[in-house]
């Protein structure tokens, strides 16, 4: 009979002969269930054993130095970049990673570990998009705070303080609820500054800040906490939510009086007698801007000024 292969393609070679049945005689040797048969398994054994051609493991160390390397490019790169090209940059690397283990794996029949540096990337990625959030967010929260609040006294800047308000007013019109406004003025602040010098009139006004900031309800639900912001100079502002003019008036605006008028002001072992005027307005029925509430608590402290200082005058009804 004629051969079917030629004999002189086989000569000086070692030949594997044996029958190939399909699901009989075969393997499934990847994964992805390509089958092999076996006759051909055992003939690629014996060709990497005459060879050398085995897949080696790369070593632990290598292994271990290939992981800290990509971490370190990895976490480069996340710093230097941001937003989208971080995203882009991480991408990349782990595409790179995996087309260098395949290029080594081709060529010298090597095989990394190569799952375990992409997620080391992926995981550093994460930890870094999330950091940049956290640290924008808190930017923006210190910039926020720079922007509203006083430098001095902490308490909010009187532009700030005035949205606060539009919008407070018209929850409680909305909602029928009682609202009131405080204007507090140091007495005799001028004074202060021209006996003490004006670092001294900074640590009375900050001290003042203090005091009225221990007197508002700030740590309740935001239906119910007060506000207080630097009207300007040597007066203050305070609004107090669901509070009528005589809870306003004897419950708080008192209290504070009588607090700043027993707390002991000193500077270079001096005293100095602190008093406040107050004058104090509330809601009336329909109103939606805070304007004539206002102008109202402004008047009645004026009176307070008026009328000896050191005292509460409401406004009149």
């Amino acid at each position: 009979m004629r051969p079917v292969i030629d004999p002189g393609l086989i000569a000086g070679k070692i030949c594997f002969v044996g029958p190939t049945t399909p699901r009989a005689t075969e393997l499934l040797v990847t994964p992805l269930s390509i089958e092999y048969a076996k006759i051909g398994v055992y003939a690629q054994v014996l060709n990497a054993t005459l060879t050398g051609n085995w897949v080696r493991p790369v070593s632990f160390l290598g292994n271990m130095l290939c992981l800290l390397g990509s971490g370190c490019l990895a976490t480069i790169l996340f710093i230097t970049l941001s937003g989208t090209w971080s995203l882009i940059a991480g991408l990349l690397l782990v595409a790179g990673w995996f087309a260098f283990c395949f290029v080594v794996f081709a060529k010298w029949h090597l095989g990394f570990y190569a799952v375990y540096p992409a997620l080391l990337m992926l995981c550093l990625f994460a930890y870094s998009a999330i950091s940049v959030q956290i640290i924008a967010m808190r930017e923006k929260s210190r910039l926020f705070h720079l922007a509203t609040r006083d430098g001095l006294t902490e308490l909010y800047v009187i532009r700030h303080f005035r949205l606060i308000m539009n919008q407070i007013v018209r929850e409680a019109n909305l909602r029928k609820q009682p609202l009131s406004v405080i204007l507090l003025d140091i007495d005799n602040f001028k004074k202060i500054n021209d006996s003490f010098g004006h670092p001294a009139g900074d640590m009375v006004l900050k001290k003042t800040a203090a005091i009225i900031l221990a007197f508002i309800r700030k740590r309740r639900p935001f239906l119910e906490i007060d506000f207080a912001a630097r009207y300007g100079g040597e007066e203050f502002i305070i609004m107090l939510r669901r509070a009528g003019l005589q809870e306003a008036a004897e419950t708080a605006a008192e209290r504070i009086r009588k607090k700043i008028e027993e707390t002991k002001f000193e500077w270079a072992g001096k005293e100095i007698r602190v008093t406040v005027s107050l004058g104090v307005a509330a809601r009336h029925l329909g109103e939606n801007v805070p304007d004539p509430i206002v102008h109202r608590a402004d008047a009645a402290l004026y009176k307070a000024k008026e009328s000896g200082k050191n005292r509460v005058c409401v406004e009149e009804v």
